[in-house]
């Protein structure tokens, strides 16, 4: 008994000794010491916090959303705030730049932005996130991601590879790395993917439901079949030389910086192509839905016939000598360094005009909506009456002695220029 007696005094003592240090402990994790993560309290959750700086757990648990984003790109991730997060129960929405590794982040995350943090691996990932943005850091590789995920965005890293990607993928951004290749299959819920400016040198069949194809500035020689339901396609600065078959929905395509010397036939709900600094010696018929040509820096010498809506046409550097009739609903003519002697009439409502390094002797008559006219290195010796809407006019001063007439926009640059008699 008298054993007994003595031990449990003894116990006694060291539970009084250790509970002060394991009260202090709490209180210590419970002190935000990060200032951006106080003020952010502060601002977005201002009774999470007690004057004294310590977390107000039942608080905590009541919020739904933060974002701390550090103003210096350079600021380090701070190891008390990382293990906070886990206080924050209900969280499901957390942008946090920095984040450390050591992150503990609530299982109820379902949108996780950590971009900036100079992360090379990332926190361990709850298993009911669905968006993920990781992009500009320094990541290697990606975990395993979680099944629930529906957007992955990781452009701007250092990845070789993506290991293979939850079936429910919406959405993939994943340029600017150095990936090789694409995980083969990819998941058929993907409508859009984002893969520009990596060392691809093929894709693998698309899922059938595809959108939106980006896939730019890599190393692709062919594409793969295009999915019926694609809307919009940039295949720019690759080495294609041929393309597939265009699907009758797409409605954006830009394919400019390659060596192709034609393009297929154009769909018929085609809205926008651009098709810059290629080879193309001529254009296929265009669809009667386009309202944006862009085809500057090839070598053609005609253009078919302009559809009627068209809003906008750019054929810079080609080796034009004449331009077809001009639909009605043009605003914007960009026809510079070309070989034209002369333009057709300007419909009425052109609002911006560039016609510099050609062969023109005149212009023709300027629309009263024209507000942008630059015609400099022509064999121009007199300009039309310009409109009164003008803005800005570039021209010839050793070639045109004097002005028709000075709009206001340009009256008072143009102040000590002569007028015409």
């Amino acid at each position: 008994m008298k054993h007994l007696l003595v031990r449990m005094i003894a116990s006694a003592c060291v539970i009084m000794q250790f509970t002060p240090i394991a009260a202090q402990s709490i209180n210590d994790s419970l002190f935000v010491s990060d200032v951006l993560f106080r003020t952010t309290l502060r601002e977005q959750c201002p009774s999470c916090l007690t004057d004294n700086n310590n977390l107000v757990l039942s608080e905590c648990a009541r919020v739904k959303k933060l974002s701390y984003v550090a103003p210096n790109r350079d600021a380090r991730p701070h190891t008390t705030t990382a293990q906070q997060l886990r206080y924050f129960t209900q969280l499901q929405h957390l942008e946090a730049s920095p984040l450390a590794q050591a992150a503990q982040l609530p299982t109820s995350l379902r949108v996780l932005n950590c971009s900036r943090s100079g992360l090379t691996r990332l926190p361990a990932l709850p298993s009911g996130l669905r968006e993920l943005y990781c992009n500009n850091n320094q990541l290697t590789v990606l975990p395993k991601l979680p099944d629930s995920l529906q957007v992955l965005t990781c452009f701007q890293n250092r990845l070789n590879n993506l290991a293979p990607l939850p079936q429910g993928l919406r959405e993939l951004a994943c340029g600017s790395n150095l990936l090789k290749q694409l995980p083969t299959p990819l998941p058929c819920s993907l409508k859009t993917i984002y893969c520009e400016s990596n060392q691809l040198e093929s894709l693998p069949p698309l899922p059938a439901g595809l959108l939106r194809l980006d896939c730019p500035i890599n190393k692709l020689t062919t594409l793969p079949a295009l999915p019926a339901t694609l809307a919009q396609l940039n295949c720019s600065v690759n080495p294609l030389t041929a393309l597939p078959s265009l699907p009758d929905g797409l409605q954006w395509f830009t394919c400019g910086g390659t060596p192709l010397t034609a393009l297929p036939p154009m769909p018929a709900r085609l809205e926008i192509l651009e098709c810059s600094n290629n080879k193309l010696t001529q254009l296929p018929t265009l669809p009667a839905q386009l309202q944006q040509l862009v085809c500057g820096s090839n070598q053609l010498t005609t253009l078919p016939t302009l559809p009627a809506g068209l809003k906008s046409l750019t054929c810079i550097g080609n080796k034009l000598t004449t331009l077809p009739s001009l639909p009605a609903k043009l605003q914007t003519l960009d026809c510079s360094y070309n070989e034209l002697v002369v333009l057709p009439t300007l419909p009425q409502a052109l609002e911006r005009l560039q016609c510099s390094h050609n062969q023109l002797k005149q212009l023709p008559v300027l629309p009263a909506t024209v507000l942008f006219l630059d015609c400099v290195e022509n064999n121009i010796t007199a300009l039309p009456t310009l409109s009164s809407n003008l803005t800005v006019l570039g021209f010839d001063m050793m070639e045109i002695p004097c002005l028709p007439n000075k709009p206001q926009g340009i009256a008072r640059l143009y102040s000590d220029y002569p007028t015409c008699q």
